[in-house]
């Protein structure tokens, strides 16, 4: 029962992902001066046999964004992540998500994506490429996502997939748990 609460471990993919606004133009990264909560929702899910955990940011900015010309494909980003936001309706894994054999937030509080090559697949669907930072791993993964666009605010609801033991996350002797988290994304590019 004890590990249950450790299964959901996958949250650095957290970190990752792209659509979440708040931009501040050159942000900090010093969370303090972010603003109290995030618009739009960033997130991840895991799973073991016993128990799937949705986690929550509560706390991210774009650092950079860059849309030349109204052009999405032509898009670049970087967004920070505050890890000590971490959210998950069990308040004992919310507590282990921060803690150094997870995602490490005294040590690393900041978690980074990168985001570039935006490219068109088919009418409203896109995919990016990310270069994600949690901890003192940096991994390249992909996303897709759809994209709308309302006046002059575009929105992107989207995933991408990571393994958490690429980042270190979580403990090896906890088989159960999947290795495979989906990091999920719904906001407006601001």
């Amino acid at each position: 029962m004890k590990n249950l609460f450790y299964l959901i471990i996958c949250a650095p993919t957290l970190t990752l992902f792209s659509g979440c606004s708040n931009t501040l133009g050159i942000g900090s990264t010093n969370p303090s001066k972010w603003p109290e909560k995030a618009v739009g929702t960033l997130g991840f899910k895991a799973e073991s046999p016993l128990y799937k955990a949705n986690a929550v940011f509560r706390k991210w900015i774009f650092a950079k964004l860059s849309i030349p010309g109204d052009d999405i494909t032509k898009l670049t980003a970087t967004l920070y992540i505050d890890i000590n936001s971490v959210y998950e309706r069990t308040i004992r894994l919310t507590n282990d998500l921060k803690t150094e054999k997870y995602l490490d937030g005294v040590n690393y509080p900041i978690a980074t994506v990168e985001i570039s090559n935006v490219q068109n697949i088919d009418n409203d669907d896109y995919i990016a490429d990310l270069k994600i930072t949690i901890k003192e791993f940096t991994k390249k993964a992909t996303t897709n996502f759809k994209l709308s666009k309302n006046g002059g605010t575009y929105h992107v609801k989207g995933q991408a997939d990571l393994l958490r033991k690429e980042f270190d996350v979580g403990n090896d002797k906890m088989k159960s748990i999947k290795n495979e988290v989906v990091v999920y994304y719904d906001t407006d590019l601001k």
